[in-house]
């Protein structure tokens, strides 16, 4: 699966690496990581103080990979 000259994975490869991801606990610890991490970065987009449009888009984007459903 890891061989560099492999190529793109295939559909059957991808739903074997995220069962394998999966039974390791890897599906796990990002979830409960992801939050941790968006509340980390809230403070620094806001010091970064971005124009209004991209701190929503850049705000709604951290939300919906943390909150997201399969």
């Amino acid at each position: 699966m890891y061989h560099l000259d492999a190529g793109p994975l295939s559909k059957d490869e991808i739903r074997e690496a995220a069962h394998l991801i999966e039974q390791a606990g890897g599906r796990s610890w990002a979830e409960q990581e992801a939050e941790p991490q968006r509340s980390r970065a809230m403070p620094a987009l806001a010091a970064a103080a971005p124009a209004s449009e991209g701190a929503q888009a850049l705000t709604s984007l951290a939300r919906m990979v943390t909150y997201r459903e399969r």
